[in-house]
């Protein structure tokens, strides 16, 4: 039912929020690889990259390093964490 609305497995749909989250605490915060992994529900930093190299072409480092702005007042310990 899931797929037929929505076009993509469940797990595909938390792996993909999972992802989404994972990038914009790179982008924003000074969290180690393996915090913004086990944040985002991934088991470990290879977990975390694992999905997000294939889908974006692209590393966790490599994507903090292409962060352009750090936004002030922004306190990453209270961003939700994905289950």
């Amino acid at each position: 039912m899931f797929k037929k609305l929505i076009g993509i497995s469940i797990y595909q749909y938390v792996i993909a929020q999972r992802i989404q989250r994972a990038q914009e605490l790179l982008r924003r915060c000074d969290f180690t690889i393996g915090e913004i992994a086990l944040r985002c529900g991934f088991a470990n930093n290879t977990h975390l990259t694992k999905h997000l190299a294939p889908e974006y072409l692209v590393t966790p480092i490599a994507r903090r390093r292409q962060r352009t702005t750090i936004l002030y007042g922004l306190d990453c310990h209270q961003l939700s964490i994905v289950k």
